[in-house]
This record gives structure tokens, C-alpha cells and sequence, in this order.
């Protein structure tokens, strides 16, 4: 089978998804936007094939694009082509007029971007209409790629699950140092890190002794370095970067106590659901997402977007507790065992390509 991805090459999930069907013995290419294709570069995560021009922005730049997208998918012959988010990618391989189309959302797409003006709406409602199949990680993307034109039989669930066995969780127990808090979000808006620190400033106040690591790239990083000065939170707080490999972040997660994941809108997270994994106790946002793997009451918090105190109260609770971040992390880990394994949930993926291509060619 040859698969063509349109999708971002600087995104770690990307390349792990590529890599997967790769190893399964399928021939795979992945098409992306020059600018794109740089960062990955620069990321050193996985190569893409450059379609369109450097500097050329709005119509011209989509009809550019999916020219050159046309031109080299009918050179490649893909069996199926599957566009990994919605605005954007997506649009670009639904106007490519290549069938069957998959179409991967991820939760701003449907979430965010649609509201933000009409164009990113007709974009979106274009590529959702076109897909043959739409993949969603959560149940409320589902309701709402239908509400912007999907059709509702050709939704289907598929989570990117994650590794269980590279993020075993480490004995813990007997550490003696600081417990460490843990993000993993993209330093953007709507991940909320401003109102972590804001937080973790509170639990400075109040003498908790804690450090907070922050693991990741994004807009915000000067701004967020810059908060975390005024707050006075000195070295408490550590700026790990952008963690290009499976082995860093594992790493991470398993030199952290505590997870965090306040963001504004998500699908299932698959940061989340790596804390999980890893056995981490998690204070997360009280967003559809995140009620979907979390339960209040199991160690787990979860907190309205936004709210700064909350976030500490949550986080003071789980610091001064070692056996409730314990019990969480075990409950954390059953449920990402049970739920959201990487191979479970590729072989599913596996599965749908399969009788999607069957059915396009009447076999």
C-alpha cells in the first residue's frame, strides 16, 4: 500500500505516525509546505517533500500548493492520501481531488480555528466534506467535525496511543528530592502556561518546595521566560526545549512527579495521556478532552481554564501527598493499558486504511 501524508513534518506525532506505517512495510511520503519542512529540519525529526513556493501567501500560495501537491501525488500513485489536521493540510489535499481522502482532526481545528473568521471556516468545512474518512480522538470532535460537514458514517474513533512500554513508570517511592512538575504543551495561548507559573508562584509563597519543568517550543517562550523572572521563580523553573525523540521525552515524564495540562481546548492529549502512562498524577483542565480519560476523585484534578488558584490548590494537594500521586499514577497507568496503546489503536488505523482502499477500488 503507498500512502501520501499531507501534514506537518515538525510535529514529533507526525513522524511517529509515519514511521509506524513505514515499519509495516508500507510505502509512505510525506508532503508539506517548504516553511514546514525547514522546521523539521531544524528539528531533525523526519524529511518531507516541499510543495509550493517560499514567501508566496493567501490564494495564490493554496493554488500554488495544490498544484504542486497534484503534480507530485500522480507521479507517487498513492493508494490512499491522509491530511493530518484540518484547516490547512487538510484543505489542500481535499482541493487535490485525490481519493480516498482520511482526514485526521486533532481539536483546534474544529475547535478554534472554524470561529476565527470565514475563511478558516470554508477551509475547514471543505476538507471535513471531502474526507471519505475523518478521524477524531475524542467523542466531542466527533459531534463537531459532523456539525461542519462531515459525514456521520464516515467518523470513526482512533486515538494516537502512546508507548507503554517506553514510559514505564519509575519507582518513585524512595526519591528525595524536589518533586518536579511537568508540562509538555507547546508554549502557545491556548496551553495556559502563563497561569501555571502564575501558580507555581503561589506555591513559592506559601513555601512548598517543588521544580517545574516546562518541555517544549513555541511563540511564547520569551514571554514565558520573562513572566517566570518577575515572578521570582529563579531556577524553580527549568525551559527543557523541544524534545525531538520518544527516548527524551521519556526521560522527562519519568523525572517528573506531577503532570499538568491546563489548556483551553484539546482533543485526547497525547501529552496527557504520556503523563498517564509514565504513572503520573495529572492536573488538567476541566475540558471535555480531559473528563474522557481523568476522574475527579482518583488523585486526578481537574480545574477550570484559567483559574491561577485552583491550579495551586490542585498541585499543593498533590506535593504534600506523596500516596495520592502514588495511587493516581497507578490508576493513570491501568487506564492508558487498558484504552490508548500505540499498537492497538495503529492496528486499528491498519484496519481502516485496509477496507477504505478495498471499498474505493470495488474490490
Amino acid at each position: 500500500m503507498r500512502i501520501a501524508f499531507v501534514a506537518n513534518p515538525a510535529s514529533l506525532h507526525i513522524a511517529r505516525w509515519v514511521r509506524e506505517f513505514e515499519g509495516r512495510g508500507m510505502e509512505c511520503r510525506l508532503y508539506a509546505p517548504v516553511r514546514t519542512q525547514a522546521q523539521a529540519e531544524e528539528k531533525r525529526l523526519i524529511e518531507a517533500i516541499s510543495i509550493g513556493r517560499q514567501g508566496w501567501t493567501g490564494v495564490v500560495s493554496t493554488i500554488a500548493r495544490v498544484a504542486d501537491l497534484q503534480e507530485k501525488l500522480a507521479r507517487f500513485g498513492p493508494d490512499v492520501i491522509h491530511a493530518h489536521f484540518a484547516l490547512g493540510y487538510g484543505t489542500w489535499a481535499a482541493l487535490s481531488g485525490f481519493k480516498p481522502m482520511v482526514l485526521t482532526c486533532m481539536g483546534t481545528d474544529l475547535l478554534v480555528a472554524p470561529n476565527l473568521s470565514l475563511s478558516n471556516r470554508w477551509k475547514v468545512c471543505a476538507a471535513l466534506s471531502s474526507a471519505d474518512m475523518v478521524t477524531v480522538n475524542a467523542g466531542h470532535l466527533g459531534d463537531a467535525a459532523v456539525r461542519l460537514g462531515a459525514h456521520p458514517a464516515r467518523v470513526v474513533r482512533v486515538v494516537q496511543g502512546v508507548n507503554a512500554g517506553l514510559l514505564a513508570p519509575p519507582d518513585r517511592s524512595a526519591r528525595s528530592s524536589d518533586p518536579v512538575l511537568l508540562s509538555t504543551r507547546m508554549l502557545a495561548p491556548v496551553y495556559h502556561l502563563d497561569d501555571v507559573l502564575h501558580a507555581a508562584a503561589l506555591l513559592a509563597q506559601r513555601g512548598r518546595r517543588f521544580r517545574l519543568h516546562l518541555a517544549g517550543s513555541g511563540p511564547m517562550e520569551d514571554e514565558l521566560r520573562a513572566l517566570a523572572r518577575r515572578l521570582g521563580l529563579g531556577d524553580r523553573v527549568s525551559f527543557l526545549g523541544f524534545l525531538n525523540s520518544d527516548e527524551a521525552l521519556a526521560r522527562a515524564y519519568q523525572m517528573a512527579d506531577i503532570g499538568i495540562s491546563v489548556s483551553a481546548s484539546d482533543g485526547a492529549s497525547v501529552a496527557v495521556l504520556e503523563a498517564m502512562a509514565c504513572g503520573l498524577p495529572m492536573v488538567a483542565s476541566y475540558i471535555p478532552a480531559n473528563r474522557e480519560w481523568l476522574e475527579p476523585g482518583s488523585g486526578n484534578f481537574l480545574v477550570p481554564v484559567g483559574d491561577v488558584e485552583a491550579i495551586a490548590a490542585a498541585l499543593e494537594k498533590l506535593l504534600e501527598d506523596r500516596t495520592l500521586r502514588a495511587a493516581a499514577g497507578r490508576q493513570n497507568r491501568r487506564v492508558v493499558e487498558q484504552r490508548a496503546t500505540w499498537k492497538t489503536e495503529m492496528d486499528r488505523m491498519e484496519s481502516h486504511y485496509r477496507n477504505l482502499v478495498a471499498r474505493h477500488s470495488g474490490a
